[in-house]
C-alpha cells in the first residue's frame, strides 16, 4: 500500500492467504493487514473449527488449544529445519561417526515426499487410500524417531 493514511509508502505490509474448502475446488481468499500480529491471524479465523495447517509462525499459537481445531504443521518447513541444521555440519561426516539427527530427520521427511511424488495424477479419494497405504507408516516410523531422540 502507498498511499496509506498515516504510513509511510515504505511501511511493511501483510496479505495473509487462507485456502479450505474441497480439493477439487478449493477456496482461496486473500487479506490485506498492516501487521503479522497473532490478533489478525484470530480475527480471519473467528469461529474456525477443524485442521489448521500453518508455517510454524508463532501468530498462530493460540490456535494449539482452541476446541475445535487441530492445529497442523508443514513438512516443508518442519524438512527446512533439518536443512538449515545440516548446513551447519560438515559436509561429510567422519568416517565412523553416526549419521546426525539432522541427517536423519532429513532423510526420513524426504521418503515421505518421494512417496507423494509417486501418486501422480490421482483423486483425492485415491490419494487418501494410497496415503493410508503407503504414507501412514512412515508417519508412524518419524513419529516413534521424533519420541525416541
Amino acid at each position: 500500500m502507498l498511499k496509506e493514511d498515516g504510513r509511510r509508502a515504505t511501511s511493511t505490509s501483510y496479505l495473509w492467504a487462507l485456502r479450505g474448502g474441497v480439493p477439487e475446488h478449493p477456496l482461496l481468499y486473500y487479506e490485506y493487514a498492516p501487521s503479522r500480529s497473532g490478533k489478525v491471524a484470530e480475527a480471519l479465523l473467528e469461529g474456525f473449527e477443524g485442521f489448521l495447517q500453518t508455517d510454524g509462525y508463532a501468530g498462530y499459537d493460540g490456535f494449539d488449544d482452541r476446541p475445535g481445531v487441530v492445529h497442523v504443521g508443514c513438512f516443508a518447513h518442519a524438512r527446512r529445519k533439518f536443512d538449515e541444521a545440516l548446513r551447519g555440519q560438515r559436509k561429510k561426516p567422519k568416517p565412523g561417526a553416526r549419521q546426525s539427527v539432522a541427517r536423519q530427520g532429513l532423510a526420513q521427511i524426504n521418503k515421505l515426499y518421494a512417496n507423494e511424488r509417486g501418486y501422480g495424477e490421482v483423486t483425492a479419494e485415491q490419494r487418501h487410500v494410497l496415503q493410508a497405504k503407503k504414507l501412514a507408516p512412515r508417519l508412524g516410523k518419524l513419529r516413534a524417531w521424533i519420541d525416541g531422540s
